[in-house]
């Protein structure tokens, strides 16, 4: 399964391993929990 994430080019040349996708949604969910707070 592939997912685009808000910010990553929508290109089919584009390849990101699963560790750099996994690092860039951890980002995204402790900037989400600092908003929250």
């Amino acid at each position: 399964m592939v997912c685009y994430a808000s910010g990553l080019p929508d290109s089919q040349e584009v390849h990101v391993s699963q560790k750099d996708v996994y690092a860039a949604f951890g980002r995204h969910l402790l900037r989400f929990a600092f908003n929250v707070e």
